[in-house]
């Protein structure tokens, strides 16, 4: 394990983040980040390359620990390992990405927003890229037509109208609103809920795991974003396109289809026109 204290008792955050040949410097930044929060935070970082030096330089007020698979776990399996270890022990689980910074009050910020809404089961915050442009990660319930046409044909006029209702863009972003899909790159859970859906579903390796689970999380709680608060997302995936990366992307489609339906899904479509019906768009 890396230097830090150990990880006992019950903390108010526990975070979990997967390195698959992360720099050791982006995990030793967010550890500092998350070292300086009010409320008491955990982390555990999952290995799945087995890549980072044993001697991380961590805080020493963090309580942290260092999970070593032997394999490449993907996300959704590699955090299942970490939301196990805080089960019974923390208030809230954070389960975020490497390549994220933000403000040192932003997890004060979130634990006091949800302590404040009891009916809150899943919080993200408002997410920019590095440049200050707003990342739309607020989304419906994905159809395979808008998802295909969004990996597959992404300059076309079509797919982009597809798009571009399915992340709202034509919706503010600027208040407190209720959506069935945020995205895991930082997703505050309410332990409660996290335990009701037990975690990711483990068929998934990598992508759709975050849609998969926060609709699952929708189904039982209010699954908001909240713009009072803003963390940076660098969203290193979009420039790691790669034949493999597809092959992931439409393995992840498939099974999550599979698992909720193709042409037909009657919640989905309730689910949509309810988070159209409730959000107020730009003039």
């Amino acid at each position: 394990m890396p230097d830090g204290k150990s990880l006992d008792g019950v903390v108010d955050v526990w975070c979990s983040v997967v390195a698959y040949k992360t720099p050791a410097e982006e995990i030793e930044r967010l550890a500092a980040t998350l070292a300086h929060a009010r409320v008491t935070v955990a982390l555990t970082i999952v290995d799945n390359a087995g890549t980072l030096p044993d001697a991380l330089r961590l805080p020493d007020g963090l309580m942290v620990e260092r999970l070593l698979p032997g394999r490449n776990l993907g996300y959704g399996r590699a955090h299942n390992l970490a939301i196990t270890q805080s089960r019974g022990r923390c208030r809230y689980h954070l389960v975020l990405n490497s390549d994220i910074e933000f403000n040192t009050t932003v997890i004060d910020a979130l634990v006091d927003f949800m302590d404040s809404r009891p009916t809150a089961g899943l919080v993200m915050p408002m997410v920019r890229y590095p440049d200050g442009e707003l990342q739309h990660l607020c989304r419906l319930l994905p159809n395979p037509i808008t998802l295909i046409g969004r990996r597959f044909f992404g300059s076309t006029q079509w797919a982009q109208r597809l798009n571009d209702r399915y992340e709202l863009h034509d919706w503010s972003y600027d208040e407190i609103a209720s959506f069935p899909f945020l995205s895991g790159c930082f997703m505050f859970i309410r332990r409660t809920d996290l335990d009701k859906v037990e975690g990711f579903d483990p068929r998934f390796f990598l992508y759709a795991e975050d849609l998969d689970l926060s609709r699952r999380l929708h189904m039982v709680a209010e699954t908001l974003f909240y713009p009072d608060v803003s963390i940076t997302h660098e969203y290193r995936s979009l420039k790691r396109r790669s034949l493999r990366q597809w092959v992931y992307a439409l393995t992840s489609l498939t099974q999550y289809f599979g698992k909720w339906g193709w042409v037909l899904d009657a919640e989905r479509d309730r689910i949509n026109q309810q988070t159209v019906a409730s959000i107020r768009y730009k003039n």
